[in-house]
């Protein structure tokens, strides 16, 4: 090759090479930003992280950077790590609804309820209608029996997501709660015919079967329970009352024991039939 044409190419390098590291060096944040929402989809944490501490250098001061790198903590259960990064993003806007949901999320994670509910009714005062908040605190005041504290968070989620299957649950558990059995039903039956399929809803629906004497639908669904989750004693205590009311005696008598093996305490009601089938 004559030493002219490689002269010629050296040059040319030489300015590829200039070009490319002031492109690098010329970086935007919100191209550190696209790079790192990228490796975000993939799953590639580490360069995700990379990324948005590279943008943070750029704009110290804009809360998304932390905001996404708390998503990231979040979405690998690191807990403290999230808290850090989400408490950060609130130092710098205070006003975004969703970081104090993750809060409240992962103080959850780490079993600090108190923490956890401050920070939902904090994205609530926010953003009323946060359908993830609005749920946390429906199943909060319902896991405790808490029953008529919940009946406004179900009116407002109703409001705004009227054929939603999880609220629509969390309101059949209210009116099981007041004894509307048929209108708990019919809300389930609703969900059920929506596609809504967890083992909680699929043992509630077989409980709203139960309270209306509709038994073989009530033991139907309490097996679907069953075989998505067989370790929870509620669900064979369920089936126990069931098998009760079909006078299926001995299998009654099994499925109270299954859920004492598995450390169910039974109420006084459950009580007393297991011990009148133990005779």
């Amino acid at each position: 090759m004559p030493k002219k044409i490689l002269l010629k190419l050296s040059i040319l390098t030489i300015v590829l090479i200039s070009f490319n590291i002031n492109a690098i060096a010329q970086e935007t944040f919100e191209d550190y930003m696209t790079q790192g929402v990228k490796f975000m989809e993939k799953a590639q944490y580490k360069d995700a992280i990379a990324n948005f501490d590279k943008a943070t250098k750029k704009k110290p001061d804009n809360p998304y950077t932390y905001y996404l790198k708390g998503q990231i903590y979040l979405l690998q259960n690191k807990w403290d790590k999230a808290i850090t990064e989400l408490n950060i993003t609130v130092e710098k806007r205070d006003t975004i609804p969703n970081t104090y949901y993750y809060l409240g999320y992962s103080y959850f994670h780490k079993k600090d309820t108190v923490q956890a509910l401050l920070y939902t009714d904090k994205c609530l005062s926010l953003n009323p209608w946060h359908r993830d908040a609005l749920i946390f605190r429906l199943s909060s005041y319902t896991d405790k029996k808490m029953f008529d504290k919940a009946k406004p968070y179900i009116d407002r989620a109703k409001k705004k997501y009227p054929k939603d299957t999880e609220i629509m649950y969390y309101q059949a558990l209210y009116l099981l709660s007041k004894k509307e059995n048929v209108k708990a039903l019919n809300i389930l039956e609703e969900s059920y015919s929506l596609g809504y399929r967890n083992d909680e809803f699929l043992n509630i629906l077989g409980t709203a079967y139960l309270k209306n004497d509709m038994l073989s639908k009530a033991l139907i669904r309490t097996n679907e329970a069953i075989a998505i989750d067989p370790n929870k004693s509620d669900y064979y205590i369920n089936k126990a009352l069931i098998l009760y009311e079909m006078k299926i005696n001995s299998m009654a008598l099994n499925s109270f024991e299954k859920a004492i093996e598995l450390g169910a305490i039974l109420s006084e009601g459950a009580e007393n039939i297991y011990d009148s089938l133990k005779k």
